[in-house]
């Protein structure tokens, strides 16, 4: 039977490639078993890798069950800043967490503190401090790739390249910004979390209907809803489709289009 993490390692340095990952000193992971460095060192799938070990210690050598340290380690990818986080993480570490009481509920909450901090060098918030507000699903790397897609489907040579580190707000959030020859994309992320606070589309590239027309398929595209395109096109402000409040402006020089969890937020 194959180690799962060395598995894990090898897609793990693929992603990376990909999206990029925070490195990190190898120091942080000495002392520590061979099967937690992937972990310790910064690597958010070798964090989800070994939340799953610990939380049915099958298929994983070394590893036995402890649904304290399943809780723990899906809190620290929380507390990454990463891109890639959607609300699907956000669910699964409540899955990992939920039950947990007593003793096993004051075990995970020290190590989630103890590992974030080693590993990020940042306390994790702690006692179980998911986002309250609403948030679209993807993630902010989801929502580049779908648009990098889109761009090839309109015979648009440009693609968006990856995020760099992201910019902290007031409000107890993340922004993080891709842009290429006159064409943004920027999305908004909770601190601690997965899932978007509202991404942006802005182009400059072309004029008139034409220009409003590639930035409506791509704000469409950012929610895999392609069929949205030209209802965006005949917006001009605010109009709500099911759990999205959507934003169209335009001016001589741009056209932005936002997508925001509803309810629309007041002018």
């Amino acid at each position: 039977m194959l180690n799962r993490s060395k598995v894990v390692v090898v897609a793990s340095a693929l992603m990376c490639g990909l999206a990029g990952c925070e490195q990190h000193p190898a120091s942080r992971a000495q002392r520590a078993p061979e099967y937690m460095h992937g972990a310790l060192s910064g690597d958010i799938m070798e964090q989800a890798a070994l939340a799953d070990c610990y939380a049915t210690g099958a298929n994983c050598m070394a590893i036995r069950k402890d649904l304290a340290l399943s809780c723990a380690w899906r809190g620290v990818r929380l507390a990454s800043h990463s891109p890639v986080l959607a609300v699907s993480d956000n669910e699964a570490y409540a899955a990992a967490c939920k039950g947990l009481e007593g003793a096993a509920r004051q075990r995970a909450e020290i190590a989630e503190q103890d590992l974030s901090f080693r590993v990020w060098g940042r306390l994790a918030p702690g006692d179980g401090a998911l986002p309250s507000r609403p948030l679209l699903y993807p993630s902010a790397e989801t929502v580049r790739l779908r648009l990098n897609v889109e761009l090839v489907r309109a015979k648009d040579r440009r693609q968006l390249p990856a995020f760099g580190a992201p910019r902290p707000l007031g409000n107890d959030a993340l922004a993080w910004a891709s842009c290429a020859d006159k064409l943004c994309l920027e999305a908004t992320g909770p601190h601690y979390g997965g899932g978007l606070a509202g991404f942006k589309v802005i182009l400059s590239s072309t004029a008139g209907p034409a220009r409003k027309a590639l930035a409506a398929r791509l704000a469409g595209a950012g929610l895999d809803a392609p069929g949205l395109a030209l209802h965006l096109t005949r917006i001009d402000g605010r109009s709500q489709t099911g759990p999205v409040c959507w934003s169209v402006t335009q001016s001589a020089d741009a056209t932005a289009i936002e997508a925001l969890p509803t309810p629309c937020p007041a002018r």
